[in-house]
């Protein structure tokens, strides 16, 4: 049999010595196969792509002989030597010792069991020899199916597996010799690049910020990125503005207690970086997790960012940091308005009692607007922590522990495009301090509570640790982390059409190198329709009629009819779409029809307002039935104007005033409104992407709103000192938040975007059959022609709502959709 030819501890040359004389008295001459690991563990035994771990090629073994075939002497030389290695691995703290372990009971008859043994420090002291994994060069594509190191696993009810893994590159020939903390991003599409601190061991001087570029396929070599004389470096962390300005945050010091932060930029995406930039004194930056783009104004359509520092829509970056030293621990949270040239600093955040606590915030925000971070923690507490702010990370909850493990190790997550959270994290048996395993779990309500659905590692005796994940354009999931402190690796995932209880990925096995990436790809399709499922996602349906019968030009009498129907997307943020569809007789004689859909955005606080509202100070306006067109624009800037400084609680008729402790009214709103006067005249606004569709004459669709699109609009955005950004992978949006350049509310981009609204007078001609108001929800998946192609033969109103939204739900729609129809008999 073949035994590593280095071992951990006092024992070392012990070991070596044994294995020596044990493989000259057995006369066992086969060479090591260099495919194996050689550097921190023993004989890895390789697996076939698609093999379970119990399925062994044969050819791929190195054969012991059987011990009932040795002489007397030799047996008594067998059994002397297990002892001896036995001691040697207990005695000693060896990172190898789970490996004999396993190797010697499958080759000896066991006794009995025994406990696992696990590590309960980091181990900083890996060997320093570079292992010869592979003949890869730097900057080439490592082949894949090869090695066995590839532990992961699936939870048997999740079906996650992992599709892709890989190394940034090959043992052999790599600049460091102990790497660790890495960081990712996303460039563009294909285009990644990653930061890790590296040198001969952790806290040396010789440790430098290095940064790797994935392009054309495959990854480049290591540069450095930074560097200072006789002082190590610490914990990059990128983080990529709405701009595309690149920023690399990283520490300076010995060690933790006397880090000073310190930043980068780069305008071209990290191909050349500025002149390091000091942060004040007391600011460190985001300690360990990188930055995300939270966008409150669209929520719906923006979660896909990782678990990081974030940009809140008023331009703040939040970034969760935090101190620690021997006597105590605590988390803080930092804040800058201007990309890191300023800063304000929150907290602290600590667990009550507890000197000792929590560090490396991971900062979100929760469907329902609270930031919340979750924390790694000490050892004497044992699990993941949690802690809440509900005013915008200006004071904090005290942290309180999850169901989730937590080794005294470093996490990190992604707060996915559907609204679920997923976290990376070590989980230890027994309350020990072992960091080989690493595993997925994911949450459906903001980190209450969690289901655990992969296991990326499990080897006894290694670490693999502080995880970094994104989730790119494509939807697709990455997590890099540090393997053996030797390495980096990526897992590479999809959370595209994928439901939280039905979960696809197909494995690969890669050759392991000494720095890697591991990149894991997680498929969850679509569950299949169900009906109750979408009974409970109904927030409204109803119909009505008119009051009176109005004549047609042609002297044919018309009966009017409206139905509407309603139902709740599968975003995770609540339901919020607004509508109001009735008919109102006024003093005057007249009857109007109003009709009207608004699709709120980072909360329903502004749709609903505008529901109770806009029609009024609409036609109280005095020259609504005079100048009706100006009328109505006065009416929505009016409206607009008391929607920013509205409070979200007390009367809805009467503004609070200022200092009473009420938050304002979040997020924003789309509107098309349609007021149908006496059943002859359509009067048309909107504002946002919501939009307003006549079935005219012979069935022809004719839109009568307008869509507000930033790139439409692109000239009124930037002369107003906005901008539009065009990404790949999503939809262009204003100052890469908002997907639309009109609408009511959001405050913070308000001197950017605009609510006036276009609005249109139309006649309803005797040809002209039924009028849709919908929002994107259903336009997003359906054109204006398909739509009044699919209810044209539905005479009744209600029924044709719930057909067109039916329809855009089996088209695949996740939104939140509102429909309004009214026949025009």
């Amino acid at each position: 049999m073949w035994l590593p030819a280095t071992a951990a501890g006092g024992g070392q040359n012990q070991v070596r010595a044994g294995c020596a004389q044990l493989s000259r008295e057995l006369s066992v001459s086969a060479p090591p196969d260099p495919s194996l690991h050689g550097s921190g563990v023993g004989p890895r035994l390789r697996r076939c792509a698609g093999e379970s771990s119990s399925t062994r090629h044969p050819s791929r073994i190195k054969v012991m002989p059987p011990i009932c075939s040795l002489s007397k002497q030799h047996k008594w030389k067998v059994a002397a030597f297990v002892m001896l290695v036995s001691v040697l691995l207990i005695t000693f703290d060896s990172p190898f010792r789970a490996f004999f372990s396993n190797l010697l009971s499958s080759a000896m008859p066991s006794s009995g069991s025994s406990d696992d043994t696990t590590l309960t420090q980091e181990n900083r002291n890996l060997s320093s020899e570079p292992s010869n994994l592979s003949n890869n060069k730097s900057g080439q594509h490592i082949e894949h199916g090869t090695s066995n190191l590839n532990t992961s696993s699936t939870n048997s009810t999740s079906g996650w597996s992992i599709l892709k893994d890989e190394f940034t590159f090959p043992a052999s020939g790599r600049p460091f010799n102990n790497c660790h903390a890495s960081t990712i991003v996303e460039i563009e599409k294909d285009n990644f690049l990653v930061s890790y601190f590296a040198g001969s061991i952790e806290g040396a001087p010789d440790v430098k910020i290095w940064t790797q570029r994935y392009s054309e396929g495959f990854w480049h070599p290591p540069e450095v990125a930074d560097e200072e004389n006789a002082t190590a470096m610490w914990n990059p962390v990128l983080f990529q503005l709405p701009s595309r300005e690149l920023l690399l945050f990283y520490k300076i010091g010995e060690h933790p207690q006397n880090w000073s932060g310190a930043m980068k930029r780069s305008l071209n995406g990290g191909v050349s970086w500025s002149e390091r930039e000091q942060l004040p004194p007391g600011i460190l930056g985001p300690i360990k997790n990188k930055a995300f783009k939270l966008c409150f104004l669209q929520f719906i359509d923006c979660f896909y960012r990782p678990l990081q520092p974030f940009l809140l829509d008023d331009g703040r970056l939040l970034c969760g940091s935090s101190v620690e030293s021997w006597e105590s621990w605590g988390a803080w949270l930092e804040v800058t308005e201007d990309a890191g040239r300023t800063w304000k600093k929150y907290g602290p955040i600590f667990v009550k009692g507890q000197n000792l606590g929590v560090i490396q915030p991971v900062p979100y925000q929760t469907t329902n607007g609270t930031i919340r971070m979750l924390l790694r923690s000490h050892h004497t507490i044992g699990r993941v922590c949690m802690a809440d702010s509900n005013d915008g990370g200006m004071s904090w909850s005290y942290a309180r522990p999850t169901e989730l493990p937590n080794p005294n190790s470093g996490i990190d997550g992604v707060k996915m495009k559907d609204g679920r959270v997923a976290l990376v994290y070590n989980s230890a048996p027994n309350g020990t301090l072992s960091r080989g395993t690493l595993k997925v779990a994911v949450s459906s309500d903001d980190g209450i509570s969690w289901g655990e659905v992969l296991t990326l590692e499990d080897t006894k005796g290694w670490e693999f640790s502080y995880p970094a994940v994104i989730q790119t354009m494509d939807e697709l999931v990455h997590v890099t982390y540090t393997y053996n402190r030797t390495q980096i690796k990526v897992t590479c995932g999809s959370s595209a059409q994928l439901s939280s209880e039905d979960y696809e990925i197909a494995a690969g096995d890669f050759e392991t190198s000494q720095v890697s990436i591991r990149f894991c790809s997680v498929v969850v399709p679509e569950s299949g329709g169900d009906q109750a499922a979408q009974a409970e996602a109904v927030r409204g349906t109803g119909r009505g009629k008119s009051r009176v019968t109005s004549s047609s030009s042609s002297g044919r009498r018309r009966k009017l009819t409206y139905g509407f129907h309603l139902v709740e997307g599968r975003m995770l943020h609540g339901m919020e779409d607004v509508h109001v569809a009735e008919f109102r007789q006024l003093e005057d004689g007249n009857e109007v029809g109003l009709f009207a859909v608004f699709d709120g955005h980072s909360g329903a606080d502004v749709a609903t307002y505008l529901r109770e509202h806009l029609f009024d100070n609409i036609l109280n306006e005095p020259d609504f039935w005079t100048d009706t067109m100006e009328a109505i624009r006065r009416a929505y800037h009016r409206t607009d104007r008391k929607v920013l400084k509205k409070k979200a609680s007390g009367d809805a008729g009467e503004d609070e005033e200022e200092g009473d402790g009420k938050r304002r009214l979040r997020g924003g709103s789309t509107a098309v409104t349609v007021i149908l006067i006496n059943g002859e005249t359509l009067v048309v606004a909107n504002v946002g992407d919501s939009r307003a569709v006549l079935c005219a004459a012979g069935g022809k669709a004719r839109q009568l709103s307008v869509d507000h699109e930033p790139l439409r609009e692109r000239s009124a955005i930037e002369s107003r000192g906005g901008f539009v950004t065009e990404i790949h992978g999503d939809v262009p949006r204003v100052d890469a938040s908002l997907a639309m350049a009109r609408a009511f509310g959001d405050r913070s981009l308000k001197e950017h975007i605009s609510s006036d609204p276009d609005a249109a007078i139309e006649d309803v001609g005797d040809g002209a059959e039924l009028v849709v108001l919908a929002s994107d929800g259903l336009w997003k998946v359906m054109s204006n022609q398909e739509a009044v192609d699919e209810v044209r033969e539905t005479r009744d109103a209600r029924k044709a709502a719930v057909r067109l939204v039916d329809e855009a739900v089996r088209r695949g729609s996740k939104d939140d959709i509102s429909c309004v129809v009214v026949r025009l008999h």
